[in-house]
């Protein structure tokens, strides 16, 4: 039997308060169950954050910065880890004055090409700040399909999320 896959996007939302430089996130049921044969399939992901955060920005220093990840597992970081399924990262830098500042474009949208695709019965959404970005809150949608897996596929897929380091 052929693999089925879902026609139309699902949709996954997240929210966390940043807390300056403790890493926080919030975990999402993917709905996928161990051992079921199914997985995700990630076309999108977008991020906003909100004018708490662009004012802790205006006001910091140079080199401020908010990292943002989904990952198999909380509070994880970096695209070296292979837990880590995107990132999207937003640094400060000052050319001058207050007069060369600009509009920031949001949300900020990835769109994947081919798409990602994960076998984890929940994701989670990670946030760390430098200090002065805190009390802020950012804002993620996941558009994603599910899939059936075959169990070498799905096994296959949970090893190299969870077991590579």
């Amino acid at each position: 039997m052929g693999k089925r896959t879902d026609k139309y996007a699902n949709l996954m939302n997240a929210h966390v308060i940043t807390n300056g430089a403790t890493a926080v996130h919030e975990e999402i049921q993917t709905g996928v169950s161990l051992g079921e044969g199914k997985g995700i399939i990630i076309d999108e992901i977008n991020y906003q954050i909100n004018q708490t955060v662009i004012t802790d920005f205006i006001a910091g220093a140079a080199g401020d910065y908010l990292a943002c990840t989904f990952s198999v597992q909380g509070d994880e970081f970096g695209l070296d880890n292979v837990r880590v399924i995107h990132e999207h990262q937003i640094t400060k830098w000052d050319d001058g004055t207050a007069a060369n500042s600009y509009l920031i474009n949001q949300p900020a949208v990835y769109q994947f090409n081919p798409p990602i695709i994960v076998a984890s019965p929940r994701v989670y959404f990670n946030c760390i700040a430098s200090a002065s970005i805190a009390g802020g809150a950012v804002y993620a949608r996941v558009f994603f399909r599910y899939v059936d897996l075959s169990s070498q596929e799905y096994l296959e897929l949970a090893e190299s999320f969870v077991l590579m380091q």
